[in-house]
């Protein structure tokens, strides 16, 4: 093995160690162990999780009928059904054990994209991402996303190299996990079949465009059926983007003097009149305040003020772009995102026409979704598309230092012979 190799690979494994100290000072560190800490977590996935365990069904313990994403509170199932006592500091133990593994799948991810010297700037910036490392400490979803996600783009990256079906079937599979954590990802199971195509026309790639959804699909397709019965609507995963979208975007909403979210909700701009007294003192068949019906007419109105006002929503939108790479403030973050900002162009260019160009589009996808909401004070909107951002300043680490590279062998003096 080289001198180089050795290094990564020892570099590696202190970003494992690192990491891996870092995220369990986070377990315990906001809160205590038998402390879950926040209500949505008592009532999303805490509450759920004891339902189920009990012979309730999956029932959120919510005085509406909103659906979450069900990934977080399957965890907390599985680990109450084998150890019905566990505390919530070992839940978030376990968490941490998770965003470790990440470490090495972001270490996949750079090696897929640029080689040794991407993959070990990704690890170490992973590593060392205090977004991160602070959701370890909190039982929501964000942990087990991150390594959903990280272990769908390594496999949809070698899938794409590979032009391998099996390969493609499990990165379709990941991907469905991981919009069952979060459902921000889920479009991409159109986006992907379509750069398939267009790479190629050939046959492998039709197979591989049609194997990615169809994976998908066995995954989420049951989520979906459940609920279908369940509320008498076809909803995707979950139903709360109707009301985001529509608290982010709205006529008297100014983008550059309301940063956040938190700031924005309060207004009374984005609210309907009409649906409020549409829905007011509506019950499902279970008795429980109609969350659902009001969220899909929260999306209907969205759509009609894009309709009505295209330039309000795109000046907006244009500011929401930039402010998904600002705020929140952090001096570390922001240079971290404005270098991957510089690596991504860098890397839409040189890498064009590549199987692993896919990853361009990817962070497009993500930008240009976070910029339909607002960004929110603790960073969880915008958080993806930050740590979408390292793996493309680690490309730019790796090709900055490979040109260094390059030049100093050029300046070498040629070696004398006796």
């Amino acid at each position: 093995m080289s001198h180089g190799r050795v290094f990564v690979w020892a570099g590696l494994a202190l970003a494992l160690a690192v990491g891996a100290v870092l995220r369990l000072d986070a377990v315990d560190s906001r809160y205590g162990p038998d402390s879950h800490q926040s209500s949505d977590v008592q009532r999303y996935y805490v509450g759920t999780a004891d339902s189920f365990l009990a012979g309730r069904g999956w029932n959120p313990d919510l005085p509406s009928n909103f659906i979450p994403p069900p990934l977080q509170a399957a965890f907390i199932v599985a680990a109450k059904w084998i150890y019905p006592d566990v505390s919530y500091g070992t839940l978030r133990t376990l968490q941490a054990l998770f965003s470790t593994l990440s470490i090495g799948l972001a270490f996949w991810i750079g090696v897929e994209m640029g080689g040794l010297g991407v993959g070990l700037a990704a690890a170490w910036l992973l590593a060392l991402d205090p977004g991160v490392i602070k959701w370890v400490g909190i039982l929501l979803a964000e942990t087990h996303y991150f390594f959903l996600l990280f272990a769908f783009l390594g496999t949809l990256l070698v899938a794409l190299r590979r032009r391998s079906p099996r390969w493609m079937a499990a990165s379709g599979v990941l991907l469905g996990l991981a919009s069952l954590a979060k459902s921000f990802p889920m479009l991409l199971v159109f986006a992907i079949p379509s750069f398939c195509i267009a790479r190629s026309r050939e046959r492998r790639s039709w197979v591989l465009a049609a194997v990615f959804p169809l994976a998908f699909a066995l995954v989420v397709g049951p989520w979906i059926a459940h609920n279908a019965l369940r509320y008498g609507h076809l909803y995707p995963i979950s139903t709360n983007s109707g009301q985001l979208l529509a608290q982010s975007n709205f006529l008297e909403l100014d983008a550059a003097e309301t940063l956040y979210w938190e700031d924005a909700r309060k207004l009374e701009g984005w609210k309907s009149a009409e649906i409020r007294q549409r829905f007011e003192g509506r019950l499902d068949r279970d008795g429980r305040r109609e969350w659902n019906e009001r969220d899909r007419a929260y999306r209907a109105h969205f759509f009609a003020y894009v309709a009505a006002h295209p330039l309000h929503f795109l000046r907006n939108y244009v500011i929401k772009l930039g402010n998904v790479f600002r705020y929140p403030p952090g001096g570390l973050r922001l240079t971290v995102a404005l270098l991957g900002l510089v690596g991504l162009a860098w890397f839409g260019v040189a890498e064009r026409g590549e199987p692993r160009w896919v990853m361009f589009w990817v962070a497009i996808y993500f930008v240009g979704f976070a910029a339909l909401f607002h960004v929110d004070v603790r960073g969880r909107v915008n958080l993806p598309v930050k740590v979408l951002m390292s793996f493309f300043a680690a490309y730019l680490f790796g090709r900055l230092a490979e040109r260094a590279r390059r030049r100093l062998r050029t300046a070498a003096p040629p070696s004398q012979s006796t």
